[in-house]
């Protein structure tokens, strides 16, 4: 999956972006999927130093896309975030 997530905001204020592909499959890939199809719902705190993520996500002809509070961040995105930060530490290494 494609996918590329920024963070916005918190004391520093200083944005993050992070593009590029990562191969979730199965039960984490599904379960990513459907936290951001509920993201929409959830209830947003507007705290000055608060970040909020922007991630999308392409996954053959689909796209997924959800602003998500730091607040209200669902385990299996804050896990997907970690995969994507490592990747990119590992990118960065080479």
């Amino acid at each position: 999956m494609k996918y590329k997530v920024s963070i916005e905001g918190g004391f520093s204020g200083i944005p993050r972006l992070y593009q590029g592909e990562l191969s979730w499959r199965g039960e984490d890939a599904r379960a990513l999927l459907g936290a951001l199809d509920k993201a929409g719902t959830m209830g947003h705190k507007n705290w000055p130093d608060m970040q909020e993520y922007h991630i999308e996500i392409t996954e053959g002809d689909e796209t997924c896309q959800a602003r998500i509070p730091e607040s209200n961040l669902p385990r299996i995105v804050r896990k997907f975030i970690d995969a994507v930060r490592d990747e990119s530490q590992t990118k960065g290494r080479s």
